[in-house]
């Protein structure tokens, strides 16, 4: 029995070796078991950053790349060329004349109906004709005769054509023109006889020489406050075909001359410019 006993104690400590073995083994299985079952934090990141790489892609191809702006090309801009008012080229079509046909940048239509007469002012600005800014119309008059081309020392037609505006003058001061000006005096002369070397010229004489035949300006007080010769049959100037032809102030016919009320001759003389080349259309 002694011999038994002593047999068991010493397969004891081998028991329980296997007894901690089998132990450890279980909660080694179970460990690896709990582990293997969990999702891999890294795979879980990894899929997580291949999810956004692939959406990032996608929404690439799939969404339109923002297009600049078109604009469209600017066509060429065709620069209008300017066009006469069409009342000028009415009213000098009516007298036969063409745009082409005029000289300087500023014209007075007269257009008569008997003695009566309505006169519109003209310039060309940019290189087309239009009513001037000074003023647009003007009612006046003419020679008691009407207009003609068969004007002369004695009769009482206006002539008809188309003449240079030239020297302004008047009883009074310079109103303000750019034209040639001379102030009337005692001494002033404009003259009509057919015999003188100053035939259509205005003169100023000496006191003590003789008269002329003529025209004594400051004789014409109102009328000749403000006037503005027309160059008719001035250049040469023909004996006889008439003389002192103005457009001058006045509200009844003439003896030749254009008329119109001293407020429209104010503006006009004002207007008038040498450097324009005014001129004037009678019909």
């Amino acid at each position: 029995m002694k011999l038994k006993h002593g047999k068991n104690k010493k397969r004891t400590p081998y028991i329980i070796i296997a007894v901690v073995c089998v132990v450890l083994a279980a909660i080694v299985a179970s460990v690896v078991f709990i582990i293997g079952n969990q999702p891999s934090s890294s795979s879980e990141s990894t899929s997580s950053t291949s999810s956004l790489v692939t959406e990032t892609v996608t929404q690439k191809k799939t969404t339109p790349a923002t297009e600049k702006p078109t604009t469209a090309p600017t066509e060429p801009t065709t620069k209008k060329t300017p066009e006469d008012n069409p009342e000028f080229t009415s009213l000098i079509k009516e007298n036969g004349y063409s745009s082409d046909d005029l000289k300087g940048k500023q014209l007075i239509v007269v257009k008569s109906n008997g003695t009566n007469a309505r006169l519109s002012f003209f310039e060309k600005k940019d290189g087309a004709w239009d009513y001037s800014d000074a003023l647009n119309t003007a009612d006046g008059f003419v020679g008691t005769q009407g207009v003609s081309e068969n004007a002369s020392e004695y009769a009482s037609y206006t002539p008809k054509g188309y003449f240079p505006l030239g020297t302004g003058f008047g009883i009074n001061d310079n109103p303000g023109t750019k034209l040639d000006y001379f102030k009337v005096t005692e001494n002033s002369y404009w003259v009509d006889d057919v015999n003188s070397q100053y035939y259509n010229q205005h003169i100023e004489i000496n006191p003590n020489e003789a008269t002329p035949g003529g025209e004594h300006l400051i004789d014409y007080k109102g009328y000749y406050n403000y006037a503005v010769f027309i160059g008719y049959n001035s250049d040469p100037a023909i004996s006889g075909k008439g003389s002192a032809f103005f457009l001058h102030i006045g509200n009844e016919p003439t003896a030749g001359c254009v008329a119109i009320p001293e407020e429209s001759m104010l503006k006009a003389i004002r207007w008038l410019n040498k450097d324009k080349s005014p001129y004037i259309m009678i019909f």
